[in-house]
């Protein structure tokens, strides 16, 4: 994990000191040398992630791209911490692309409700350290729109346990609640 989180370091600095010579020729090789990593099979996930968002802010990876690739690593068969670690490498330091892609917003939305719960503990801390670098105004926002994905899921109704009769159990909500506020750094500001 370590020498993965050193590794990402170094390619985003190169990254940017790429876009500061503003050389198409390099800019065009470095993209298919970021292009051959995030298909790469056994690649830790936090260096697939990155080089995967880079891509797609580059304008390389359109968005459906980035959505197969993200719903792969997502999916029952994929390890959750290199699932985990990949979100962590896709957005860290910003939560934009959730705010603008909705698609994106669902299948991450999507596998968090489906993680159990002792798995869900378990991958809280490097979750939270994700979300954590998103400004709180992103943090915000990303509640919201998740808020809104409720609302439009059939019943209409906000994230947690339900009544057969399709209302919200509050007593039973509460944990989850506490636990997404805690992910998006909102329990702090709240005060709850």
């Amino acid at each position: 994990d370590d020498e993965a989180a050193q590794l990402v370091r170094r390619i985003s600095a190169v990254h940017g000191a790429l876009a500061a010579l503003d050389r198409p020729d390099l800019r065009a090789s470095w993209e298919q040398a970021l292009g051959s990593l995030v298909d790469r099979t056994g690649l830790h996930g936090l260096v697939a992630g990155r080089a995967t968002r880079l891509l797609l802010d580059g304008g390389v990876l359109p968005s459906d791209g980035v959505a197969v690739r993200l719903a792969a690593v997502l999916s029952v068969g994929e390890d959750r911490p290199r699932a985990a670690a990949w979100i962590e490498g896709f957005l860290s330091g910003s939560g934009m692309v959730l705010l603008h892609d909705e698609a994106l917003l669902r299948l991450l939305d999507g596998w968090l409700r489906g993680v159990p719960g002792e798995a869900f503990r378990d991958l809280l801390p490097l979750l939270r350290r994700t979300f954590a670098t998103f400004e709180p105004s992103e943090r915000r926002q990303v509640g919201e729109r998740v808020r809104r994905l409720d609302a439009d899921r059939p019943g209409g109704t906000a994230v947690g346990d339900h009544d057969e009769d399709g209302t919200v159990d509050p007593e039973r909500a509460a944990p989850v609640l506490a636990a997404v506020a805690r992910l998006l750094g909102l329990a702090e500001a709240s005060g709850d």
